[in-house]
């Protein structure tokens, strides 16, 4: 479901309404921010002491931490790619556990992620 996210679906505001109201649609809710947060905060912890570590949580601290936390990351990017393998690991157990929650098999492979 994609409304007010983009114009390129093909259901207007009623089909989508009568399909979440017929279950026929099931939403599809974001990962809370928080919830990055906190993997943000956990993937933090398990660096070592020293420079990235207080960097990142210094970011963390601050308004808007998703964004501070991604620029920081852009000054060391062998862990921002081990961020992102982690992130993209939780990212799938959130989808995997979604799907069964709706008792749905997926009918292909999950795209490859480039980095």
């Amino acid at each position: 479901m994609t409304r007010g996210w983009s114009d390129d679906h093909a259901f207007s505001d009623q089909e989508l309404d009568e399909g979440l109201a017929a279950r026929r649609l099931i939403p599809v809710l974001p990962v809370p921010p928080e919830t990055e947060q906190h993997w943000m905060r956990h993937f933090v912890l398990s660096l070592d002491d020293g420079w990235t570590r207080d960097m990142l949580m210094a970011a963390l601290e601050q308004p808007a931490p998703d964004l501070r936390f991604e620029d920081a990351l852009g000054y060391f990017p062998e862990d921002r790619l081990r961020w992102l393998a982690c992130r993209n690991a939780r990212m799938a157990a959130v989808i995997r556990a979604w799907l069964e929650a709706n008792d749905l098999e997926p009918t292909s492979e999950p795209p490859r992620r480039y980095r």
